[in-house]
């Protein structure tokens, strides 16, 4: 039973850009993983201390999660997301520091924007600012395609590797794939306008 001596200081961990499986499903069940840096969790060997049996089971549901295939960490706010919808236990201390950290945020950000002002929507943008855009969007993708051949076809950028790439590293860190899926066609109209404008 976790006292408020042991209860992790879940203002600290909020305040991380990661944590690993181990790390999330200790603080999902309200305990410290400060205090338990000697414990291993694995797919193969069961942790001997029975206080924790649930939190090594939902290490094993992250660990098998399709959201975080190929990694072993993932931004906090994605492990919560996972553990609403897998319906995981998550601890209520750490479910209201993370209301609060989001209001605090929310609060700092209009806090920033003066009221009143006119911020220019994408239907704003005139041809030249969307023909930049786009132009600097198709360098990225020529500058990565040199860099590995993993997101190039027959010499040239290839749009839908490249854009897989952004999208699963958006999800690793916890980004809402809105807007990204068809990133691809993005990068391919990008690539269509530079290319023309060289010739």
């Amino acid at each position: 039973m976790t006292n408020e001596k042991t209860r992790p200081d879940y203002g600290h961990w909020s305040k991380y850009d990661r944590w690993d499986f181990k790390e999330a499903a200790l603080l999902l069940h309200d305990l410290d993983p400060s205090r338990y840096l000697k414990v291993r969790f694995n797919s193969k060997d069961i942790p001997p201390d029975p206080d924790l049996n649930e939190p090594y089971k939902t290490f094993l549901v992250l660990k098998k999660c399709r959201d975080f295939e190929y990694s072993n960490f993932a931004h906090p706010s994605k492990i919560l997301n996972v553990a609403i919808e897998k319906n995981l236990t998550i601890s209520e201390k750490l479910l209201g520091e993370f209301s609060e950290q989001q209001k605090r945020e929310k609060q700092i950000r209009e806090a920033l924007i003066p009221k009143n002002q006119n911020v220019k929507s994408d239907k704003a943008f005139t041809t030249r600012e969307r023909n930049a855009l786009l132009k600097s969007i198709a360098i990225m993708a020529i500058v990565l395609a040199r860099l590995s051949s993993n997101f190039q076809v027959k010499g040239r950028p290839n749009p839908y590797q490249i854009g897989q790439a952004v999208l699963d590293e958006a999800q690793r860190l916890g980004v809402e794939p809105d807007g990204l899926k068809s990133l691809d066609r993005k990068i391919t109209q990008a690539l269509e306008i530079f290319f023309e404008e060289s010739l």
